[in-house]
């Protein structure tokens, strides 16, 4: 009942279906053109006639995301990712945390290096300058009591 391709000489063939290559209206399971034309990649894991619905879109590089049997919802960390926009180390060479506030792939030049307790600060697109906040390292839970740093 699936649009199969396949040949042989001199036996049966062995028939396959890639669900991602095969024209929809020739398969009803098939999304030619679902993740392509959402700029993904589309791969059919199996191309057995028998395994269907099984194909899912990717996303391209340096973004990151998949679904099974639709578009996925891509996300670029600028923490992770190697991007033109993307830390190249400026958090870990100064041993800060990376943090990507927004993943959205247009909300690019936004990751910030953040200090790691007891140390404060932080700073968009570089290294944090880190001070030491006293109050808080020496005495987390006096709120009430007057401290000067």
């Amino acid at each position: 009942p699936f649009p199969s391709l396949g040949k042989s000489t001199g036996g049966p063939a062995a028939c396959v279906l890639d669900e991602c290559a095969v024209e929809e209206a020739e398969c009803w399971t098939c999304e030619r053109g679902a993740c392509e034309t959402a700029g993904q990649s589309c791969d059919d894991p199996n191309t057995d006639a028998a395994s269907t619905l099984d194909w899912s879109c990717h996303c391209p590089l340096p973004s990151e995301g998949s679904a099974l049997r639709q578009r996925a919802a891509c996300r670029l960390d600028e923490c992770t990712a190697v991007c033109g926009s993307c830390e190249h180390g400026e958090c870990s060479a100064t041993a800060q945390a990376c943090l990507d506030p927004d993943t959205a792939l247009n909300a690019t030049g936004d990751w910030q290096c953040r200090c790691v307790t007891p140390l404060v600060g932080y700073a968009v697109v570089g290294a944090a300058e880190c001070s030491i906040d006293e109050c808080a390292s020496a005495c987390p839970t006096c709120a009430n009591d007057t401290c000067t740093a």
